[in-house]
């Protein structure tokens, strides 16, 4: 097992080959830098069946859902009335597409 900076953990010889052949190939055909990049990437790619993508990260998802959770009132009574801080549980850079 190998520990891989770029990957951020421990693989063996045989996956660290294939993760940066498949990142190598992967950049070949489209160059993921943006959001923008990104969606065009997924509605050109998956036309056939993906009409409408959302790219988000932690702090934005969570935020979203906080707010649809307030709005559709299925947040506590006690965090209602005391405004907790809400913290997101993944402090480590997640990307969701929605």
């Amino acid at each position: 097992m190998i520990y891989s900076d770029e990957w951020r953990g421990t693989y063996t010889l045989s996956d660290l080959e294939y993760l940066n052949e498949y990142y190598k190939d992967l950049n070949k055909d489209f160059k993921i830098v943006t959001r923008n990049d990104l969606t065009t990437y997924m509605t050109t790619e998956f036309s056939d069946t993906i009409y409408d993508v959302s790219i988000m990260n932690n702090w934005d998802y969570m935020q979203s859902f906080y707010t649809w959770l307030y709005k559709h009132n299925k947040l506590s009574k006690s965090i209602r009335t005391y405004g907790y801080k809400f913290a997101d549980a993944c402090d480590f850079n997640n990307i969701y597409i929605c």
